[in-house]
Formats: C-alpha cells, sequence, structure tokens
C-alpha cells in the first residue's frame, strides 16, 4: 500500500478505522515489522496529527506498541499540528526529511490541511504538490462525501494525483472492529485482493489485531453510492429547506 517516493491516499467514511490503521502502518514501518504486510526494513517516520488531540494519539501508539510487542518508543515521530495548515507545517517535514533520507510521511487527514475547499481543483493540486515536494513516500486520509464510500469527497484531481488509492471499509459488533483495505488506483504495479483485519478491545482498550478474512467480518467491503439525485433527495426528506451551499457542504457534491 506504500510505493517508495510516491504518495498513498486511504479514505472511508468517518469512524472506519482509517486512523488505527494508518497509524499500525507507520509503527511497524518505523520498527520494519512485518506481522501484517512485507515491511522489509525500517524507514524514518514521520506522522502528521492534524485531526486529533495529541493525548489521543500517544494512548493508541502505546496501545499498538504492546499488540506489536515493541519496547520502548515506537519509533514514530510525530508532528502535533491540528488547528494549523499544512503549508504552516512544510518547513518542518522538509527538514525532517532532508535530515533523515528514506523518510515515510503519514498524514491525518487531508480535510484538516487548511489548503482550500475540497471540491475545488486547485485545492487538490496544491495539496499534491505539497506532498511530493517532500521528496518521500507518504500516505494521507481522506474522507468519503456522506452515504457514498466508492470515492474520495472533493476535486478528482486527488484521484489523479495519487499513485495508491485505497478504499477502507469497517464493520462492528460487540468489542471487534473490522477495517477492509481495497486498493481502488494502482500506478506501475497490479492491485492486490482486499486484506482484512480484526482489531479486538476490551475494558483496557485495543489488546489484539488479527489478520482476517471477508467471511469472519460480515458486511465489509459493501460500496455505498448513489446517485447525486437520489443523496439529494434523501438529505432534502431528512432536513427540509436545503440550499446549493448546504449541498455541498454536507453531500460533496460540486454545487455548478
Amino acid at each position: 500500500y506504500l510505493v517508495r517516493n510516491a504518495g498513498s491516499i486511504f479514505f472511508g467514511p468517518p469512524e472506519s478505522g482509517k486512523s488505527w490503521m494508518m497509524m499500525l502502518m507507520a509503527i511497524c514501518v518505523a520498527n520494519g515489522n512485518n506481522n501484517y504486510w512485507g515491511v522489509r526494513v525500517p524507514r524514518p517516520v514521520l506522522f502528521i496529527n492534524l485531526e486529533r488531540p495529541r493525548q489521543t494519539l500517544l494512548r493508541r501508539d502505546v496501545s499498538i506498541r504492546e499488540v506489536l510487542g515493541v519496547e520502548g518508543g515506537s519509533g514514530v515521530r510525530y508532528l502535533h499540528g491540528k488547528g494549523a495548515s499544512l503549508s504552516a507545517l512544510m518547513p518542518i517535514i522538509h527538514k525532517f526529511c532532508r535530515e533523515h533520507p528514506g523518510a515515510v510521511l503519514f498524514l491525518d487527514s487531508i480535510s484538516r490541511a487548511g489548503v482550500g475547499k475540497l471540491n475545488e481543483d486547485i485545492t487538490a493540486n496544491t495539496f499534491v504538490d505539497l506532498m511530493g515536494s517532500t521528496g518521500a513516500t507518504w500516505a494521507a486520509i481522506g474522507h468519503t462525501p456522506r452515504e457514498d464510500n466508492s470515492h474520495i469527497y472533493g476535486s478528482i484531481h486527488f484521484e489523479a494525483g495519487e499513485d495508491i488509492g485505497v478504499r477502507v471499509s469497517s464493520t462492528k459488533s460487540d468489542a471487534l472492529v473490522g477495517i477492509s483495505l481495497e486498493m481502488t488506483k494502482a500506478n506501475d504495479m497490479s492491485k492486490p485482493k482486499p486484506s482484512y483485519y480484526a482489531f479486538e478491545f476490551d475494558d483496557r482498550g485495543l489488546y489484539t489485531i488479527k489478520l482476517s478474512t471477508k467471511d469472519d467480518l460480515p458486511g465489509i467491503g459493501t460500496v455505498l453510492s448513489q446517485s447525486r439525485t437520489a443523496q439529494i433527495v434523501d438529505y432534502a426528506k431528512m432536513v427540509g429547506l436545503v440550499s446549493a451551499p448546504d449541498i455541498e457542504e454536507e453531500l460533496g457534491i460540486f454545487r455548478q
């Protein structure tokens, strides 16, 4: 799901496990851990957090390290910038990449990057250009329109600018969260089959992550895709009178 010196975008609905999955990837890459993917050697990792409170990520970091049996620190450098724009953080990111050849960047998330309205082509191109300017391998989290998890929310140029696109789906039951990864775009490589993971929790939090199968996670991987007309009708039925700006913001449908 990561290609050296190229960019991957992982997209899915809210609460589909994207952040958990990206943190697991980051810690595996930083430690050369191949429990779930073919990580060959450790790489320097910078996790750019624009989405969540610092303490949330630190708690998850500890939980994932315990599952993986990683002692000491995770090896992941965190850049916490909630409320800051990606552009403002670029000097720090470039410095990290210069000092750590072969670095891998993880970004949570595109919607918090502060580079403009996601539906505008210039926003998508600016984002891709900023990440590409680092010269590093990078992966970013994107969100999907409401009631449609078939593509990333915003300009089609997000998809044009990525080298790897990955649709993230999830299912939940009791203390288990099942997550699937399905590659939707792959430059210069063949697409692998979807992969499945079971994150299990108890009263203390995360306690195990297992490779799983689609049969063990009922309903996972379902593509939800409505026509634009159907989305607007359903939304209007739910909230009443709607405006073009409301539709654009809530449904991710370009107002023109």
